[in-house]
């Protein structure tokens, strides 16, 4: 799991605007969760809701063959 702050620039928001995306992959020990794991998805959430940002999550899911 990793997690990153991110100031993205557009035509509405010329200045920036800051977001935290979150990012797990599945195909590793199955998505779970450690204790690691669920202090950095707490402390990250928290944060964003604190500040108000805007939060995104990815995660990667295996394909099919």
């Amino acid at each position: 799991m990793v997690a990153w702050k991110m100031t993205l620039k557009t035509p509405e928001f010329p200045n920036g605007r800051d977001v935290i995306v979150i990012a797990n992959d599945i195909t590793f020990k199955i998505g779970s969760f450690g204790p690691t794991e669920d202090l950095l998805y707490q402390v990250y959430t928290s944060r964003a809701r604190e500040n108000l940002q805007d939060l995104g999550q990815i995660a990667r899911t295996p394909l099919k063959s």
